[in-house]
């Protein structure tokens, strides 16, 4: 739990697990818009949904592994609970539940004054994080964002609430300090990385995975208009592709496994060592870092209108979408890796009717398509292969596109690049698409938007049920591993 205070009294050591999950008993699940859940979300627990708002009085996001009584993790997950709060206007306390293994903010502090019994065995002192967040109850404290709100997302590298990690960057350059913190994250989580390792010695990767993480010389790391710079000459040169080029893409990686049986997860980690270099959001946030954002949000959010197979096909999408990605570390170019697709010509005559006969643009979409298909079921494919397809919503909600002033969904990028989407092109889409290409689209698009939300620029690898993830991928690849 978040401990805060200018002068807090010692927590007692030698916690019962018991007495913490009395203490927090009456944390809520809920819901907060301004922070990126859904609002389809159910778990308001009654709360009337105004618009796009949520009136409930609590709410929450993230889930962090608790059930370890080590300090060390819950302070990560403190940590991480301040700086998803601060990013939100509604209410003034913030509290950790070991019970919901949450992070929750509510409009006013109902915990008693003082430090509970039986809280984790370590000093309050450890767990104070920001000076602005003066004295409370162990399992609340009112929060003043105004000294934290400079950030933001032109913050400097930091971020949307990420932090350099500078105890780790001390005579390391990039692929050392990111090896370090993946090493702290299987500490924490019990599991061990020689296989993560072994492939940075592989032949395929020993000289080409440095080339998944652009820096400088002397390793400094690019500035928000050097990484804009280089973002819009990256989609100069893809909207540049032709047939010959996607045809010699294909027949390069399309082939023989390049890594043989490898697990999952261990290829997860395996993204932790590039970046999207297009995405000015995430910036220097790495691929894994990504994918694991985006597995809380899908979890965070119970869709009681789908059944339970709807919300594991969601979860495993968010783990594995962007393993194409990984052809960065294998020394592909940006070019016909990143980018949002487009479809190529779409007021051509169509030679296949439906999503499948979509002539667009080659990325890590298509790449990670060829390597897990014969894993998934068609729905998660269609996320593999879709995903960055910028036209999909145009598909999806066609009369929404209709209803919107034009520059509403054109962004300054699109117009310089000459790529935003014009009604005429719409229209001839959607003459295309039969009602089963809208039903594949709407499961993309519901993806898509976890994806979009969940993003935020961040060092900080996400805490998640390491057990649950395993049974996830599990349930779709056998023995957990994939011919890669």
């Amino acid at each position: 739990a978040a401990v805060a205070g200018a002068a807090p009294a010692p927590v007692a050591r030698g916690a019962r697990p018991r007495d913490v999950e009395q203490w927090l008993s009456t944390a809520s699940r809920g819901f907060c818009a301004t922070t990126g859940i859904g609002t389809f979300d159910s778990s308001c627990g009654g709360g009337e949904q105004v618009g796009n708002a949520c009136s409930h009085a609590h709410g929450c996001k993230g889930t962090f592994n608790l059930s370890p009584r080590f300090s060390r993790t819950w302070a990560v997950a403190a940590t991480r609970c301040l700086r998803l709060c601060e990013r939100c206007d509604r209410c003034n306390f913030v509290s950790i539940s070991r019970k919901l293994r949450d992070c929750s903010w509510f409009e006013r502090c109902d915990s008693a004054p003082g430090p509970p019994h039986g809280a984790p065995g370590t000093p309050a002192s450890r767990l104070r994080l920001h000076p602005d967040f003066p004295h409370g109850g162990f399992r609340s404290g009112a929060f003043n964002r105004s000294g934290v709100r400079g950030g933001g997302r032109g913050g400097g590298r930091g971020g949307r609430g990420g932090r350099n990690v500078t105890k780790y960057r001390a005579g390391r350059n990039e692929l050392q300090v990111r090896m370090a913190q993946l090493q702290e994250y299987a500490s924490l989580n019990e599991y061990n990385l020689s296989s993560v390792q072994s492939f940075l010695e592989h032949r395929d990767l020993r000289h080409q995975v440095h080339r998944g993480i652009h820096l400088e010389r002397g390793g400094r790391r690019w500035d928000n208009s050097e990484f804009e710079s280089h973002t819009r000459g990256t989609y100069k040169r893809h909207h540049m592709q032709t047939p010959k080029t996607r045809a010699r893409l294909m027949r390069r990686w399309g082939g023989a496994p390049i890594l043989g049986s490898v697990g999952v997860w261990d290829l997860l980690h395996l993204l932790h060592f590039t970046i999207d270099h297009t995405d000015t959001v995430l910036r220097y946030t790495s691929q894994f870092i990504h994918c694991l954002q985006v597995y809380q949000t899908v979890l965070a959010d119970p869709m009681p209108e789908h059944d339970d197979t709807y919300r594991r096909d969601m979860r495993i999408a968010a783990l594995v979408h962007d393993f194409g990605k990984l052809l960065t570390v294998f020394g592909e170019r940006d070019e016909n890796v990143d980018c949002m697709n487009r479809i190529k010509d779409p007021l051509a005559p169509p030679k296949q009717r439906g999503l499948d006969g979509l002539e667009v643009e080659w990325n890590h979409d298509e790449f990670g398509y060829i390597k897990l298909r014969r894993y998934l079921p068609p729905r998660v494919r269609d996320v593999m292969r879709y995903h960055s397809l910028r036209e999909l919503k145009y598909i999806v909600a066609p009369d929404w596109y209709k209803n919107q002033p034009h520059q509403a969904h054109t962004s300054q990028m699109d117009i310089d690049l000459h790529v935003e989407v014009t009604p005429e092109e719409v229209a001839a889409l959607n003459r295309r698409m039969d009602p089963s290409d809208l039903e594949r689209g709407k499961f993309v698009g519901h993806f898509a938007y976890f994806d979009a939300q969940s993003k935020m620029e961040t060092e900080e690898i996400p805490v998640i049920d390491y057990a649950e993830v395993q049974q996830l991928i599990l349930a779709y690849f056998p023995d957990g591993k994939i011919e890669w």
